[in-house]
């Protein structure tokens, strides 16, 4: 279809233009349909203009299925909150406005309810500081003292003291 009959069908809204967004709008409902998608399209045009052939990129968006476990939510949660603070764009994910821990904290009542659930607190204040501890992994990881010896609470013991999977925090992290 031609762009300009394209952009004309959507403007004045004829049966095309609505079955045209409709389809549109059920693909971005779904993130991984619409990413698959995106890609797809964008990596045929990319390769057609530059006269190559294969992937554009490879694993950057990837969709997984995520265990319905609280600990397992509040680790994958976790890494997602703290996107923006390994890409150094802020110190701290309560600093980063698109951030679902930096929505809870303003008031968003579906986050604050999710924070909540992933938790298994009632109480808002404790889930968001148990929440806390987990995006900071306070006492995570050995710490070396200066004689060269680990001190401090091993990631194992952290994560059975928080009910966080060692196994499926491992599978967390970047490629």
């Amino acid at each position: 279809m031609d762009l300009a009959v394209l952009e004309e069908a959507l403007k004045t809204n004829s049966d095309e233009g609505k079955r045209i967004r409709a389809v549109l709008q059920a693909r971005m409902g779904d993130v991984s349909e619409f990413m698959k998608t995106l890609k797809q399209r964008f990596s045929i045009w990319f390769n057609r203009s530059r006269g190559r052939y294969g992937p554009v990129w490879c694993d950057r968006f990837k969709s997984t299925v995520v265990e319905d476990d609280p600990a397992v939510l509040r680790t994958v949660a976790a890494y997602i909150d703290l996107n923006p603070v390994r890409a150094k764009l802020v110190d701290d994910p309560k600093d980063y406005s698109f951030c679902g821990y930096a929505e809870a904290l303003a008031g968003q009542g579906q986050l604050r309810a999710a924070l909540c659930a992933m938790t298994l607190h009632d109480d808002l204040s404790k889930a968001l500081a148990l929440y806390r501890t987990v995006i900071f992994a306070k006492g995570v990881g050995p710490k070396r003292n200066g004689e060269g010896r680990q001190n401090g609470v091993g990631k194992a013991k952290w994560g059975r003291q928080n009910g966080v999977s060692l196994r499926k925090l491992k599978s967390c992290k970047k490629t």
